[in-house]
């Protein structure tokens, strides 16, 4: 009996754990997003990286964005997390971006909410598990 209490109470730290590693993960993700500001980027360069996979070339397209800061210093970047939809953008479009210097650069929010609610909500539901696993009383 006191083996399995015990069990249960290691897998209940263990999902506390997680959960709150996978949220702190999230919302230190979108730290530019909460702390940065909206600024008008102009894309200067499309870069074009080839990969070469069991003979097989392909190429992925960053954008390289430049525009002024908060503290108006040019800021020049590479987008490397490809989240502007590169393929229709072309050299002096203007995107929107959230910047910070502390924290980074990030895109628009709907580009990566669907995927930041998913990894959310999996982190809240490993929490609330691990705490009823650690707090109930067990019967047995």
């Amino acid at each position: 009996m006191k083996d399995t209490v015990y069990l249960k109470n290691t897998f209940g730290i263990l999902l506390i754990l997680l959960g709150f590693f996978l949220i702190f993960t999230v919302v230190k993700s979108k730290f530019p997003l909460i702390y940065g500001d909206e600024v008008s980027a102009q894309v200067v360069n499309i870069d074009s990286v080839m990969t070469k996979k069991n003979d097989v070339i392909s190429y992925t397209h960053y954008a390289v964005l430049k525009f002024k800061d908060i503290n108006n210093r040019t800021v020049t970047l590479t987008n490397r997390m490809n989240t502007l939809d590169e393929l229709d953008l072309k050299i002096n479009d203007m995107v929107d971006v959230y910047y910070d210097e502390q924290y980074g650069f990030a895109s628009n929010y709907y580009k990566v909410s669907m995927t930041t609610g998913i990894f959310l909500l999996i982190g809240i539901v490993f929490l609330f598990f691990g705490l009823v696993l650690v707090i109930n009383k067990f019967k047995g």
